[in-house]
């Protein structure tokens, strides 16, 4: 019997997932099935791989010394090894098994520059190992920049007592992309600040952050260059956000491997750091209260300060209600059909239960709303929401808002909700010209924008007019890599011709998703 090509594909990725033959469904990568897996083994082998195993003649101890101090290979080296008689089979796919390489977050294309976009894989000189750094840190950053008075600290604490080292490199490898390696100078010399037990990367100029591991915690720290009360909120609360789901993607992948009854939805817990005494305690994150000091036990002291914490978690922002003399939708309203953007905005002003309700008045059934709850389990609420609700209205070819009336009435929720999803946003431009506004911004804008948005990813391409479909092959190109989806939808949305991408429809976009007030951390004009 002759099987399509989706019966292939199919096939496929069960022999894969039941680990008899390699097949990774993704672009540059689908074209090949690696038979036997051990395969995959040798060419691992090939790079990571203890010294006593290495080559100890011509160019191969100047390879393994660039790795284990700095983690780098340059490309041509990564071919050079390949060369051995041992691994010559490799060549032939060299090109191929750098691709499912970086896939697999062995190794890592770092970013070489603050542009939107990254380069393309083939035009990458050299790559990051992770798992090869053997160098510690041996810099005074941590004394001397990373302090008290300058930097907020937050960990994600493992339950178990041993963190996998494995997941330790994968989060390491997505928060290196997301930024730039920090050159920190000190005395006479320039230090990549890139060690076995220390990575800092710097955000903006005056912005740093550091992750140390400390026994089964994994500690954020985010530095600013003067004082801690100059960190922008909306950009430490996106920070979080981009780290947080990075990290919950990297437990989910490591948690189907092991019994699935055994496996926990959330292996860590966030915790908040204090500068106590000559060392930094930690607090779960839900016993901050405004205005209240944090008292650490184990010192005896009391922090009266613990607020500036908050940032990590600053609130979004509300959108304007409806005034008492609106008398609902005009006829011509009504009998629009609801976009995407008027949808989302629909559901983020439910609750949980009434949009489920909403939902299933709307024709969902109950496993379908089950099955996104699980798809965006590690999202937003709001993603998973507006996602059920849009699979209904897509069912329905004339969906208009007046048959939405009739089913928010149903479920006894007010059709002036309606009046503020359609209703126009005017948030405060003062001090910028009209030439700027109407003007489309530059990719630099775009790129501090981008710092600032966190896990609002999607709700801002559904604000900017994105179609559906351009959303799902990002977010499925860029996997669990909140930053880099952004910077995909602000690029996409700037290459748009109708509308005309302009800074004042960006800003009304921020406002709508609550993130305003990013733009304090942002230069607005060209």
């Amino acid at each position: 019997m002759m099987l399509s090509e989706k019966q292939i594909d199919t096939f496929l990725e069960v022999q894969h997932s039941l680990g008899k033959l390699l097949y990774f469904n993704v672009e540059n990568l689908r074209d090949y099935v690696i038979i036997s897996p051990a395969y995959l083994v040798e060419v691992l082998r090939s790079l990571v791989t203890e010294k006593q195993f290495w080559p100890k003649s011509g160019r191969f101890p100047g390879i393994l010394k660039n790795l284990q101090e700095t983690g780098f290979v340059d490309k041509k080296d990564l071919y050079h090894l390949w060369e051995q008689e041992k691994f010559m089979h490799i060549l032939p796919y060299r090109e191929y098994m750098v691709e499912m390489l970086v896939h697999l977050d062995v190794i890592i294309a770092p970013r070489t520059s603050f542009e939107l976009s990254s380069s393309p894989l083939s035009e990458v000189s050299r790559f990051l190992v992770p798992c090869m750094i053997t160098k510690a840190n041996d810099t005074k950053y941590l004394e001397k920049i990373r302090l008290c008075n300058t930097s907020i600290v937050m960990a994600y604490k493992f339950i178990e007592e041993v963190i996998p080292p494995a997941l330790l490199y994968r989060f390491l490898g997505s928060f290196i992309t997301m930024w730039h390696i920090k050159y920190y100078k000190e005395k006479n010399r320039e230090t990549m600040m890139l060690f076995s037990d220390l990575t800092v990367v710097q955000v903006d100029p005056s912005h740093d952050v550091a992750v140390q591991v400390r026994g089964n915690r994994v500690v954020v720290s985010f530095v600013h260059a003067v004082k801690k009360e100059n960190i922008i909120p909306t950009l430490a609360s996106s920070i979080q956000e981009c780290l947080t789901n990075a990290m919950l993607g990297i437990c989910q992948f490591y948690s189907t491997l092991s019994d699935a009854r055994n496996s926990q939805s959330m292996p860590f817990e966030i915790e908040f750091g204090v500068f106590c005494k000559s060392n930094i305690c930690f607090f779960h994150h839900n016993e901050i209260r405004l205005n209240s000091p944090w008292f650490c036990s184990q010192h005896r002291r009391n922090h009266e300060d613990v607020g500036y914490l908050q940032a990590w978690f600053s609130e979004k922002e509300p959108l304007d209600g409806c005034l008492n003399t609106c008398i609902g939708l005009g006829r011509m309203e009504l009998e629009q059909c609801p976009s995407d953007k008027h949808l989302r905005r629909l559901v983020g002003e439910l609750s949980l239960l009434k949009c489920r309700e909403l939902a299933f008045e709307l024709g969902l059934k109950v496993h379908e709303w089950e099955h996104f709850e699980n798809q965006f389990q590690h999202q937003l609420s709001d993603d998973y929401k507006f996602e059920a609700v849009r699979s209904c209205t897509d069912k329905s070819r004339n969906f208009t808002f007046n048959m939405l009336v009739c089913v928010l009435e149903k479920v006894e929720l007010s059709n002036h909700l309606l009046c503020k999803v359609l209703r126009d946003v005017k948030p405060d431009v003062s001090g910028i010209s009209e030439d700027s506004l109407n003007s489309l911004p530059s990719n630099n804008l775009l790129l501090d924008l981008s710092n600032h948005i966190g896990n609002r990813t999607m709700q801002l391409a559904i604000e900017l007019d994105l179609d559906s479909s351009t959303i799902q092959q990002v977010q499925y190109k860029y996997k669990n890599k909140l930053l880099e989806q952004t910077k995909e939808f602000l690029q996409i949305w700037s290459r748009n011709q109708q509308p005309k991408p302009t800074l004042r429809l960006l800003i009304k976009a921020l406002h709508r998703i609550g993130k305003i007030g990013a733009l304090r951390g942002v230069r607005l004009t060209n």
